[in-house]
């Protein structure tokens, strides 16, 4: 699984050069074989059999040093539960993306930090179950 934001990815090896991040994502996923969470506005999650889901949760206040590292934590939890890595990886972002507009609401997305994403997961985890 990789977890790449647009400039990463296109460090890896993908073409965003057609402004198409939905087909890039759906062409690296399916030609490496690997689930690749393409993060940004509606992060895309691809799967290796070429479906791409769109997340609608998030906002800008994501976008700081340690998001990443809060999403990847989210995603290694549910894969230690024994969830698919694709299911892992969306529901994850979903998660990840939620948590960081509960926080946002609290403290705008300039003022949040992946710490308060964390504080926010229950809550989030909470309107799923």
């Amino acid at each position: 699984m990789l977890t790449p934001h647009d400039g990463e990815f296109t460090r890896i090896g993908g073409d965003l050069t057609g402004s198409n991040r939905l087909g890039a994502a759906r062409a690296f996923g399916a030609a490496h074989g690997c689930v690749l969470v393409l993060k940004g506005h509606r992060t895309l999650t691809a799967a290796p059999a070429g479906n791409v889901l769109v997340n609608t949760t998030g906002n800008s206040g994501l976008a700081k040093g340690g998001s990443g590292d809060v999403l990847t934590g989210i995603v290694a939890a549910l894969l230690a539960q024994g969830a698919t890595a694709v299911r892992a990886a969306a529901v994850g972002v979903w998660l990840h993306g939620r948590a960081g507009d509960l926080a946002a609401e609290r403290l705008t997305p300039y003022g949040m930090t992946p710490e308060d994403v964390v504080s926010s997961l229950p809550a989030a985890i909470g309107e799923i179950l």
